[in-house]
C-alpha cells in the first residue's frame, strides 16, 4: 500500500565508495614468450613447416610440445582481479552498512531494534570478511599465472637446447637437411642416398 512520508528521518551518509570496473583483459603472451625465449626455434619451425607441408602433411613442433596449454594465463590474472574488486566493494558495503547502523541505532529502540543490529553486525562481519578473500584470491591467482608462464618458458627453452645440440646454425645448408631427414618417406630416402 501507500505508505506516510517517516517524519524526522535519520540520513545515513555513504561511507566509502564502491569501485565496481571490470578488470582489463590482457592478450596472451605465449608468442612473446617463444619469441624472447626460443629465437631460433621459431625460425627452425617455420623450416619443418614448409618442409612438412610439402610432403603433404604440415607439422608445427611448437604447436605439439605447447598444446598442452590451451589458456591465457593472463585470464587468471584477470579473474583474480575481478575476486579482488568484488571483495573489495563487499568490504566497502559492509562498512556502509555499519556507518548507517551506527547512525539509527541511536533513534531507534525496542525488540526490533536489537534483532535488526545483531543481523546487521553479522552481516557487516561477512561482508568485511570478503575484501581479504578477494584480494587472497588474486594473489594466488597471479601466482598460478606466474608459474604456468615460467613452465612454457622453460619448455621453449629446453626446445630450444635440444634443437641447438642437434643442428649447426652457422651452415643453413646442414640445417636443412636435417629438418628434411627427420620427414617421414622424404627423409629416409635421402639417408638412403647419403
Amino acid at each position: 500500500g501507500i505508505t506516510r512520508p517517516y517524519p524526522n528521518a535519520s540520513p545515513i551518509a555513504k561511507s566509502k565508495p564502491l569501485d565496481l570496473n571490470p578488470p582489463n583483459a590482457a592478450a596472451p603472451e605465449l608468442a612473446d614468450l617463444i619469441a624472447q625465449t626460443s629465437g631460433v626455434v621459431g625460425d627452425v619451425n617455420e623450416a619443418i613447416k614448409s618442409v612438412t607441408r610439402m610432403a603433404g602433411e604440415e607439422i608445427n613442433i611448437l604447436e605439439k610440445i605447447l598444446e598442452p596449454i590451451e589458456c591465457n594465463w593472463n585470464e587468471l590474472r584477470r579473474i583474480g582481479e575481478a575476486y579482488k574488486a568484488a571483495g573489495n566493494a563487499s568490504e566497502a558495503s559492509g562498512d556502509n552498512l555499519e556507518a548507517g547502523v551506527k547512525s539509527i541505532s541511536l533513534d531507534w529502540d525496542g525488540k526490533a531494534a536489537i534483532a535488526f543490529e545483531d543481523w546487521a553486525g553479522k552481516q557487516v562481519q561477512g561482508m568485511k570478511w570478503e575484501g581479504p578473500v578477494g584480494r587472497v584470491t588474486s594473489d594466488v591467482m597471479n601466482i598460478i599465472a606466474d608459474k604456468i608462464r615460467d613452465g612454457v618458458r622453460r619448455v621453449c627453452e629446453k626446445l630450444k637446447e635440444f634443437i641447438e645440440s642437434f643442428v649447426d646454425f652457422r651452415s643453413t645448408k646442414s640445417l636443412f637437411k636435417i629438418v628434411v631427414k627427420k620427414i617421414p618417406v622424404i627423409g629416409t630416402a635421402i639417408e638412403a642416398v647419403d
